[in-house]
């Protein structure tokens, strides 16, 4: 598909978006996953799944306001981060092939879904339900909330080529087992209530 700009400006003119804050919550983070290696067939997800509440509001009045308008040019994009948040990690080299590859695996673009919360509160939130990782260790992921520029083809969105970064923030970390040492953490209110609402958990 041939790339194509969206109609922004026609949405949303350059003193509105400046009025405009964009906050990014991690409601539920990731406790654990078992590494998957080289056998990529079965990996297993991060669990419980990443769930970002995005609110956006007035900058002067701190007051939430409607961007329905605005909400299908917005996306959270993922990447991959030591523990302390210091390196990214998003590939690694192969020690015999001197290969690089990803570190992430899976569906790491997140367009929004309005949902109800175990709460029964409405928001707007941003679901991973399919992420995976390569190598064992402790890690973070980085959110970065992305406005579209453009139609792309590209599983990942890269800053400056199709978006602008609007803001991002950083999951608490987790960690990545070996498969024989994995255990499923149990499944949370929070998924049970996405799941009910049709999002695939």
């Amino acid at each position: 598909m041939s790339q194509g700009k969206f109609p922004w400006d026609d949405l949303l003119d350059q003193d509105q978006e400046h009025e405009r804050e964009y906050e990014l919550d991690v409601v539920q983070t990731p406790e654990r996953t078992a590494e998957f290696g080289s056998a990529g067939l079965s990996r297993l997800p991060l669990s419980p799944p990443l769930v970002v509440r995005l609110t956006i509001f007035n900058r002067h009045s701190k007051k939430p306001i409607n961007a329905d308008t605005e909400l299908p040019f917005l996306v959270a994009n993922l990447s991959l981060y030591s523990a302390d948040g210091a390196r990214p990690l998003d590939e690694c080299t192969h020690t015999q092939t001197n290969k690089k590859h990803k570190m992430l695996y899976g569906t790491l673009v997140s367009s929004t879904h309005q949902l109800y919360d175990e709460s029964n509160r409405q928001g707007t939130f941003f679901v991973f339900p399919d992420v995976s990782v390569r190598l064992q260790g402790r890690y973070q992921l980085r959110v970065t909330l992305m406005r579209l520029a453009h139609f792309g083809q590209s599983s990942t969105v890269p800053v400056g080529e199709f978006g602008k970064a609007l803001v991002h923030t950083r999951t608490e970390p987790f960690d990545v087992v070996p498969l024989a040492q994995y255990v499923a953490p149990a499944t949370t209110q929070l998924t049970r209530t996405f799941h009910r609402q049709g999002v695939r958990m």
